[in-house]
């Protein structure tokens, strides 16, 4: 939140910074999306309407994480990075860099200390939204193929991540992750 005003001839701004707040920004509230959001995990929120929103716990300054971070999500999640919406994540034990030891930008770690727990949250959600649509279509997960945040299956049905978000939210932590090959990378590296 921005707000501005002329004070003796000069100009003050007032800034909000919400990663200093106590909770999140609700996303709703942003105006960014209008659909329920449903947290997948510490980074990631899918609406019902299929907005991928990251919440990343370090900060832009020119040297590109609000580019590479999500490219680890959408990576492992199989949408296109363009659709995933960046917002500056809050305070917490969760968004700690553990190269560094606290939560801070820098040291050129941003991706090193990202790179296994963003892909590691992305897949977590991709297992979680191909569970929800199998138990939905009472198919084997395995008859399920996804593409651009879209799951289908052998018999042609098909829907997005946004229509399987509630019921993916409501599984357990899957028991086995399965993170892409590096030979299978789409967006990563490119």
């Amino acid at each position: 939140l921005r707000t501005s005003a002329l004070v003796g001839g000069g100009l003050l701004i007032g800034i909000t910074l919400d990663a200093c707040s106590d909770k999140p920004t609700d996303v709703a509230s942003t105006g960014a999306a209008s659909a329920p959001s449903i947290q997948q995990n510490a980074w990631l929120a899918i609406t019902t309407d299929g907005q991928v929103t990251f919440y990343s716990g370090q900060s832009e300054m020119g040297q590109g994480v609000y580019t590479a971070l999500p490219t680890l999500l959408a990576e492992e999640l199989e949408v296109p990075v363009s659709s995933v919406r960046v917002v500056a994540g809050p305070a917490g034990e969760q968004f700690i860099n553990d190269l560094l030891g606290t939560q801070v930008t820098g040291g050129s770690t941003s991706v090193r200390d990202a790179w296994t727990k963003l892909r590691m949250a992305g897949a977590e959600a991709r297992t979680r939204l191909l569970q929800a649509a199998a138990d939905q279509w009472a198919v084997p997960v395995a008859q399920l193929k996804v593409a651009n945040g879209v799951i289908r299956n052998d018999s042609g049905k098909q829907r997005g991540y946004g229509e399987h978000a509630e019921g993916a939210a409501k599984r357990p932590s899957p028991y086995q992750i399965a993170l892409k090959p590096n030979s299978a990378f789409t967006p990563s590296g490119t």
